[in-house]
């Protein structure tokens, strides 16, 4: 019989569930025994991390004073060292009278970013791509001056917060559009040029990055003509970029690959040559398309600049490790606040870039569901 011809009421229609948390719980948390014993035993291993870490936090940690006396014997946290050396944290050993110019830079750089969220995204994406890529230098100028009246400050001065951000978003302006390269490099039809580029992405890619910074740190003058001179800084932001760059191409090719031959074959019979129907047709859909993966090498970037301790170089963790070894806040309690502080910046930029992610990959249209 044909269930088109039978009567409304006789037909099967699913219940509309229920809102409410009340609903949700008993659906998702306690809709079996089973289900009802694990969220009970993680509920109360919640609440017993949740008392520690607030105890530990704030209940037993010293929030007044100005030295390590001020902070409790016992195991706590220590916020007075926190609040003595939160400027070394953020701009490191920049002169105080000139941190303007810091705050400056990554203004610009957060106005620029976050026109990139604004509508429409696609008429003024090339715009916000090009003022990324000036951004950097901008920001090198700023930071490091000797040129428009600005007080020269030398790269190792520069160190905590402001040095970690400005490491990974110069690396990653200046690896994006080396990485379309490579990318478009590896998919070439001329076997030289493949071979190149294959050679060269599976180099890098297989290469741990703490290797790659001392490489470039001892050996990099080597290959330098004579007479030119990086400082520490400046070799280790080429290494950055090099290895970033291996991964942006591969997460590119990824967006290339998923193209439909089609596209390109109607964009040749409109007459449209090689490089205007990649910039103009199959580019766009790649990046929205490997938009998660250039997110994800770009967070993985961001909490490598951590290796460049090791090189003498102080980001926001190395600061904050050598202000808790210094005498004056030697102890315990000292480091691990400071770790406290430095996992929670890290957490809270990397989470932030992963939510912008999303609404880029929203914003163009990829990824989404009715």
């Amino acid at each position: 019989m044909d269930s088109t011809r039978l009567p409304v009421a006789s037909r099967s229609v699913a219940p509309p569930r229920a809102g409410g948390v009340t609903a949700w719980a008993r659906r998702n948390l306690f809709r079996s025994v089973g289900d009802t014993c694990i969220t009970i035993i993680l509920a109360i291993l919640a609440g017993v991390l949740a008392a520690a870490l607030v105890r530990w936090l704030v209940l037993d940690a010293a929030w007044r004073g100005t030295t390590l006396a001020d902070c409790p014997a016992s195991d706590a946290a220590c916020w007075p060292f926190l609040h003595a050396r939160f400027p070394q944290f953020i701009y490191g050993f920049y002169p105080a009278a000139e941190r303007w110019r810091i705050n400056l830079a990554f203004g610009l750089g957060a106005i620029i970013a976050a026109s990139m969220l604004l509508r429409p995204v696609r008429r003024r994406l090339a715009i916000v791509t090009g003022l990324l890529l000036l951004w950097p230098i901008v920001a090198a100028v700023l930071m490091h001056g000797g040129v428009l009246g600005l007080t020269a400050v030398d790269t190792t001065r520069w160190g905590g917060f402001s040095l970690t951000l400005f490491m990974a978003a110069s690396a990653t302006a200046v690896a994006l559009p080396l990485g379309i390269l490579l990318a478009l490099a590896r998919r070439s039809q001329q076997p030289v040029v493949r071979a190149l580029a294959v050679g060269w992405i599976e180099f890098w890619r297989a290469v741990p990055m703490l290797p790659v910074l001392f490489v470039a740190v001892s050996m990099f003058p080597l290959f330098m003509p004579e007479g030119v001179d990086l400082d520490r800084f400046s070799r280790a932001m080429a290494a950055f970029t090099i290895v970033t760059a291996c991964f942006l191409a591969e997460a590119i090719r990824g967006g290339l690959q998923a193209i439909p031959s089609p596209q390109y074959e109607a964009a040749y019979a409109l007459g449209m040559g090689h490089w205007r129907t990649m910039g103009l047709i199959i580019l766009p859909q790649a990046f929205a398309i490997a938009l998660p993966s250039m997110v994800n090498v770009v967070i993985v970037l961001f909490k490598d600049t951590t290796l460049v301790n090791v090189i003498g170089i102080f980001c926001l963790l190395g600061m904050v490790q050598a202000a808790a070894t210094s005498p004056q806040w030697m102890s315990e309690q000292s480091v691990m606040t400071g770790y406290v502080l430095a996992a929670a910046i890290y957490w809270v930029c990397c989470f932030a870039m992963s939510r912008i992610g999303l609404r880029l990959e929203a914003r163009l249209a990829r990824g989404r569901r009715a």
